[in-house]
């Protein structure tokens, strides 16, 4: 593994997993908050510590491990940049912004809400386009990072009016993924799918109302939609059609392709689909035990939860830490709830 036990004491010990991200094949970021007591009242998450771990891998132990703790954060969600620097940026639920990285290290300025964007409501993911980190946000936002304070507005063509009777939860987007700049796709709400090209915005016609929570534009030329209970949709433009009908207790958090296939996971374990046919991935326990997040970047997917961490390169995992080792606790001990 690649922490010892002072440093899962320093870096991890009472605080749990919500969110990661690849820099390069040896250097990953940890998004984790403080735990609570269970049998207490949950604290709201802005009265949580945010802690953001960093490992460099091909350091050696004692320069292996930094951290960042930030307080009054709200479930902050995280990617790497490319552009203009490369960095990590992360942004909090009430569009709270940090980027640290390349020499540098910013509390940016809250990214602007309104009718027109660049956001228009609570943020819903961070991830990077073209080199860009790009946030999705309620009532179908999404905006582009060029800069140090520079948001950009991808959804102001995107004109609509919510019912009054409608809940928030029930429009996009939880969830986004590009071939290109020019070829989005944002998933979310129940069934509300969208795709921004050169043209601009389209509302596909998706043929279920299901609860959309994870969108993959995957390397077969094909857009995988992972929706509740686990079940999934693939198809492209207009055309779909449902290769899996779920039946899990929790829907997919994240979908990335890798390698030849798409991977899938949620705090319950992690799946693979190829061709049309999901399928639970056939890795050992030690690594099931961290499924809950994944990203891709440089060659390399990181998959990380509250129970650990670890990458794979090419067909070889490699183990970066598990919580048992360090707690004592057997796998499927109770943590408290991120």
């Amino acid at each position: 593994m690649l922490l010892d036990d002072e440093n899962y004491k320093r870096c991890f010990s009472g605080f749990a997993l919500t969110d990661c991200a690849v820099r390069g094949r040896d250097t990953f970021y940890f998004v984790t908050m403080a735990e609570y007591d269970p049998d207490e009242p949950p604290p709201p998450d802005v009265d949580r510590l945010t802690r953001v771990n960093i490992c460099f891998a091909a350091k050696p132990m004692d320069q292996r491990w930094k951290l960042i703790t930030f307080k009054g954060f709200d479930a902050l969600k995280g990617a790497v940049a490319r552009s203009p620097l490369e960095q990590f940026v992360g942004v909090d639920r009430d569009a709270q912004v940090v980027s640290f990285g390349s020499g540098k290290k910013d509390h940016e300025k809250t990214i602007p809400h309104g009718p027109k964007g660049p956001i228009r409501g609570g943020v819903r993911r961070v991830r990077t386009i073209d080199g860009k980190a790009h946030v999705s946000s309620g009532y179908r936002g999404l905006a582009r990072r060029d800069g140090l304070n520079q948001w950009v507005s991808l959804c102001d063509t995107l004109v609509f009016k919510p019912s009054k009777a409608a809940l928030p939860t029930e429009y996009g987007f939880e969830d986004f993924g590009a071939f290109d700049p020019d070829d989005i796709y944002c998933v979310g709400g129940e069934g509300d799918v969208w795709h921004r090209g050169a043209a601009g915005w389209t509302q596909l016609d998706f043929p279920t109302n299901q609860e959309l929570t994870a969108v993959c534009c995957a390397g077969d030329g094909f857009v995988y939609i992972g929706a509740q209970s686990g079940s999934v949709w693939k198809g492209r433009d207009d055309t779909w059609r449902l290769i899996h009908r779920g039946d899990m207790t929790l829907p997919f958090r994240d979908m990335v392709w890798y390698g030849d296939r798409v991977y899938c996971t949620s705090d319950h374990g992690l799946w693979e689909i190829q061709g049309d046919r999901l399928r639970e991935a056939n890795v050992p326990d030690e690594i099931k035990v961290c499924s809950g997040n994944l990203d891709v970047g440089d060659g390399v997917m990181l998959l990380a939860g509250v129970y650990g961490a670890a990458y794979l390169e090419g067909d070889t995992w490699t183990r970066i830490y598990d919580t048992f080792t360090f707690t004592g606790l057997p796998p499927g001990t109770a943590f408290p709830p991120p």
